[in-house]
């Protein structure tokens, strides 16, 4: 099916799917909602639970919602089966890596959090982690792949930002955040422009600090040496 071979789907695509009754066996919704536990939010009680496929909804629930997309309270429970995955290593990096890259600069790493987080001049959302960036990072916010309705921009705008990044799209590049989750975001944009190789940092800033000695910390915040 189309949604089976399509990185990003529309909102109306997947409206007209499920009018048309093709959610089924072959075509299922996951959820994939995330909210750090100091947030106290439910995600389940905020977009109501939903069923699983392979490509992103784009412009998420918000899209869905403002493109006059169902909502239901119902659970839906698929039917049991049995499903092996195999894990390419090659796809996620490890500190190790990433730490040995930091001495190296061969590889291009993208960090995708807020610049406050990233220059260290805004707080992280965790208490136990202070904010900044390992030497070599570059940074462009997730939000910044998407318009004021939270989709995704089109290739031209995409390629633009990479471009002012300083980033070679024909040059390996890995991709991290907070925690491994907006890093994604790198992943989508690049695959959308015809590069599908970027690679996932899943660690992220979290590990790394945790880690990492403070000659390889860059920070404004005055407190990240103590």
């Amino acid at each position: 099916m189309a949604a089976q071979t399509r990185a990003l789907v529309s909102a109306q695509w997947l409206i007209n799917a499920v009018r048309t009754n093709q959610v089924g066996p072959k075509l299922r919704v996951l959820d994939a909602s995330y909210h750090l536990p100091h947030m106290n939010r439910d995600p389940k009680a905020e977009c109501g639970p939903s069923a699983e496929s392979v490509s992103v909804l784009d412009g998420g629930m918000r899209g869905w919602t403002a493109a006059g997309g169902p909502l239901t309270a119902e659970s839906c429970r698929p039917e049991r089966t049995d499903f092996r995955a195999t894990l390419d290593r090659a796809w996620v990096k490890s500190y190790e890596e990433v730490l040995e890259n930091v001495r190296t600069r061969r590889v291009q790493v993208v960090d995708t959090r807020f610049e406050g987080r990233y220059r260290g001049t805004e707080p992280e959302f965790r208490d136990d982690v202070l904010p900044g960036h390992f030497p070599g990072a570059i940074n462009m916010p997730f939000t910044s792949f998407l318009d004021e309705g939270g989709k995704m921009h089109g290739p031209e705008r995409l390629s633009e930002l990479f471009r002012e990044a300083g980033v070679d799209l024909k040059q390996p590049l890995w991709a991290t955040c907070g925690s491994g989750v907006t890093a994604c975001q790198v992943a989508l944009a690049a695959h959308l422009l015809g590069h599908p190789g970027v690679c996932i940092y899943d660690g992220s800033w979290y590990e790394f600090f945790k880690k990492a000695s403070p000659e390889f910390i860059i920070s404004e915040w005055e407190a990240k040496k103590v």
